[in-house]
């Protein structure tokens, strides 16, 4: 059985309610509401015997009177929160404590507050969201517990397990976004495109379908092996973007992107994004460089998903085949990065753009002799060098009225350092590369600078 599935039957054991109130008939009402609903719930009728229940047994949700002898609701839930933090807390109070219940909830001593009478219908509907809130945060709980046991596991054993919480990880992210009422969209111009998605595991493959579909996506296929999604194109018809675990013990995403390149009636190829459970660089390039757009590293949020998605689209909507650059092979680069392995990375796929001139430095300083001497056409500068040099690099290209055919690439490294705003702003000589580098994304890069300043170079200025 899949490991998200155990967690959700053990936590469906743990569903048991609290209701606390000093008078009877309210209680009486409380019990003709949740006779039905199949949990076990506890009532009691001060807040001293509420206490002892709570040591004794384990609560999804205490539902409290606030105005009671011996202590108040309030009171009461602040001791339930100290106690047991993800268990839900919905307090029940008359009109006179308004104030009181709302600063409790704005200190997050309680999740909500219902005012006496109450309407059943309503205060049911809340009592199963409170219970949604805390399956979401127990299995998100449980989940870190087995994400530090297996730290401290073999690797070869862990793999699986690692897998499997990524997995969790990443459909608790989906469940928070379709319960969001505040959720982010896809911008007007990516909205109603279609998509199919490749899931191996069906609960992450339905989940995503309904994400994408609340993001804007106006159409959604699910399908779980390459034979079948491949099918989708010469049956059904085409689809903008493909959206595919890349590799699992039982689905290889690699397959259908094969599949898809050799469809003989396939005029345009869709948008490829892999979810993928390594962060390696090593792997995300050979990834890239099979042909994939985009990749995303599971768990993933949902913000980070729609930019991809977005800025996939936007690319595909310029025509990203890198026709529009120009020829590199007289081109005069220089690669200031302190990382060897990235200096060959880089340096290999300039080589396969046909450039024959590239120079190395480790420093901003070292950067900066060489530019006095000779002019570069392309320069890869690794932010992540934190140095003083980085403003007197940037000036000195100005100072010497560099055109916009010379322009610094700024590569980010894998610490995502954010540029300043001197930095953002400092004019048209910059454009923007993430780790890990693939041609295809150097070429996407050279492609939006040109395309952006087409203007700027037709003008002169």
């Amino acid at each position: 059985m899949d490991i998200i599935q155990k967690l959700r039957k053990q936590i469906e054991t743990e569903i048991r309610l609290l209701v606390v109130d000093d008078e009877a008939n309210v209680i009486a009402s409380l019990k003709r509401i949740l006779m039905d609903e199949g949990f076990p719930v506890d009532y009691c009728t001060n807040p001293l015997e509420a206490l002892k229940n709570l040591k004794q047994h384990s609560y999804a949700l205490v539902i409290s009177d606030n105005m009671m002898p011996q202590m108040t609701g309030i009171e009461l839930l602040a001791s339930v929160k100290s106690m047991s933090a993800h268990t839900s807390r919905i307090l029940l109070t008359g009109q006179t404590e308004a104030a009181e219940a709302i600063k409790a909830f704005n200190k997050k001593t309680i999740h909500l507050f219902i005012n006496k009478p109450w309407d059943n219908q309503d205060l049911l509907k809340q009592i199963h969201k409170a219970l949604e809130s805390f399956r979401y945060y127990r299995l998100k709980q449980l989940v870190d517990d087995l994400q530090r046991k297996s730290i401290k596991q073999k690797a070869k054993q862990s793999r699986h397990l690692q897998e499997e919480l990524q997995r969790a990880q990443t459909q608790l992210e989906l469940t928070r976004y379709l319960s969001a009422t505040d959720s982010p969209m896809l911008p007007e111009g990516v909205a109603g495109i279609s998509a199919i998605i490749m899931s191996s595991d069906r609960e992450t493959g339905q989940l995503l379908a309904s994400t994408v579909q609340k993001a804007g996506i106006s159409e959604c296929r699910l399908y779980s092996n390459p034979e079948t999604a491949a099918a989708h194109f010469s049956g059904i018809g085409p689809a903008d973007i493909v959206l595919s675990e890349w590799s699992s013990e039982t689905l290889k995403g690699e397959q259908l992107l094969k599949a898809i390149r050799t469809l003989p009636a396939l005029t345009r190829r869709p948008i490829f994004l892999v979810m993928v459970y390594s962060d390696k660089l090593n792997e995300l390039e050979k990834i890239l460089d099979s042909g994939v757009d985009e990749y995303l590293v599971m768990p993933f949020l949902m913000k980070d998903f729609l930019r991809k998605i977005s800025e996939a689209v936007a690319k595909r909507s310029a025509s990203g085949d890198g026709s529009d650059i120009p020829d590199m092979s007289g081109y005069h680069i220089l690669i200031v990065n302190k990382d060897i392995q990235v200096v060959k990375r880089l340096r290999k796929i300039m080589t396969e753009e046909g450039v024959k001139k590239i120079q190395v430095a480790k420093t901003g300083a070292a950067a900066m002799s060489l530019m006095r001497n000779e002019p570069f056409d392309l320069v890869f500068y690794d932010v992540s060098i934190v140095d003083p040099y980085w403003h007197m690099f940037h000036e000195q290209l100005k100072l010497k009225r560099l055109s916009h055919s010379h322009f610094i690439m700024l590569v980010t490294g894998r610490d995502n350092r954010t540029m300043s705003p001197d930095e953002a702003n400092s004019g048209a000589l910059i454009t923007l590369l993430t780790e890990p580098y693939s041609p295809a994304r150097v070429r996407g890069a050279l492609k939006s600078f040109y395309t952006s300043n087409d203007n700027d170079r037709d003008t002169g200025d």
